[in-house]
């Protein structure tokens, strides 16, 4: 596979709290050969900045072995506090690729 670009949007997510096991984040046994070296963007938009999505940003992060850039847009309901708590949170995360920048 050759994708260069993956688009996320969290709004399909589930909602916190709810207990829907099939949309909770669950590692992959192996890493996908997409995430290996092709891809180069991940842009995700309507992050709520729960715990299973940085988990998945966590993963994304350290498997993506070529990734450039990582832009998170958060949902318009996300507070200022938890903005800048998740954004300290995502600045602490390890980065496999040396060229990243979220």
């Amino acid at each position: 596979p050759n994708l260069e670009v993956l688009n996320l949007r969290m709004d399909l997510w589930r909602k916190e709290g709810d207990f829907i096991e099939e949309l909770d984040w669950i590692l992959p046994y192996q890493v996908p050969s997409c995430l290996l070296l092709p891809l180069k963007e991940i842009k995700i938009s309507n992050f709520q900045g729960w715990k299973d999505q940085l988990e998945m940003v966590r993963y994304l992060l350290a498997n993506a072995e070529a990734l450039d850039k990582m832009a998170i847009n958060f949902d318009k309901d996300v507070t200022s506090e938890r903005k800048m708590s998740v954004r300290k949170e995502l600045s602490e995360l390890p980065v496999v690729s040396k060229t990243c920048h979220i």
